[in-house]
């Protein structure tokens, strides 16, 4: 900003920022730029930042903005709508602070796309570590963690049981992730509960006015989300060896002292973490 400020006869204010775009290029200054604007509190408070996969910053305020006058008001409605989207991570500024900051430099982002068209799309996480870049996940892998991350947000899973497909949105989703300490051994149960409806059955479908059949779906989807939220941290603990899914922050909540004696990065990717999930359908057809 004093460099800039050297170059324009004006003085130079941010109080009309509502999104930062951070090129790839630069995450690694990204403590850097928190602090920046940290210490302007007013401008932090509305801010959001996003995250571009594979490219500088400046690409994205090249492309062409679809069905508005500028890539600026695209930018702030498409942050403004990913907060109820499970493919992408909606973070207010000062919430990805306050997670870095507690985290050992740790969270997860939202990722900006370039298209081949001219355009881009809001999908998937930047993943951060000690304040750099250490990975991406890809839409999918978003949708995973967002199951670990209690709020009311809609997703679709698919399931095919007696020759048919049955397709189930939950759009309430409650997470208990309790730390066990016995002797000296420490586990985590990861207990998930969703709430939702079949909004379509094809094939052979089964009589959903039936409470057996209802149970039948709601063991079928259990063990779907299960798998899902198992893949989402195995890529945390065993691929990237990142805990953005808060694991850490967790046990130092409930077990401080016992968080203050072990090497968390070090045990973070061999600790033993359960899960349990409960799917229930609340109804069937189209909901408003």
């Amino acid at each position: 900003m004093d460099l800039l400020q050297t170059e324009v006869s004006r003085p130079l204010n941010l109080h009309h920022l509502q999104v930062l775009v951070v090129g790839q290029e630069v995450v690694d200054n990204l403590q850097d730029i928190c602090s920046f604007f940290e210490r302007h509190p007013k401008i932090a408070r509305r801010l959001r930042m996003i995250f571009v996969q594979g490219d500088k910053a400046s690409t994205i305020f090249d492309t062409t903005p679809e069905l508005e006058r500028s890539i600026t008001r695209k930018l702030v409605g498409m942050t403004e709508i990913s907060k109820d989207f499970s493919l992408s991570t909606f973070k207010p500024f000062t919430i990805l602070l306050s997670e870095l900051r507690a985290n050992s430099g740790q969270a997860l982002g939202g990722a900006l796309h370039l298209n081949n068209n001219n355009s881009f799309h809001l999908s998937g996480s930047v993943v951060l570590d000690n304040w750099k870049l250490a990975g991406w996940l890809n839409g999918e892998e978003t949708r995973r963690a967002n199951l670990l991350i209690p709020k009311s947000q809609k997703m679709t899973f698919v399931a095919k049981m007696d020759n048919g497909t049955y397709t189930y949105v939950s759009n309430k989703n409650r997470v208990k992730i309790t730390p066990l300490i016995q002797k000296d051994s420490l586990n985590f149960i990861v207990k998930v509960t969703t709430d939702g409806y079949i909004i379509q059955e094809e094939g052979n479908e089964l009589d959903l006015s039936e409470p057996k059949n209802i149970a039948k779906l709601e063991k079928g989807f259990s063990q779907i989300i299960n798998n899902e939220v198992k893949e989402a941290i195995r890529k945390s603990q065993k691929e990237l060896q990142v805990d953005y899914l808060g694991f850490g922050m967790i046990l130092m909540d409930r077990e401080p002292d016992y968080l203050k004696s072990i090497d968390w990065k070090k045990v973070f990717p061999t600790v033993s973490i359960q899960t349990n999930v409960q799917a229930k359908i609340s109804g069937f057809g189209i909901q408003k």
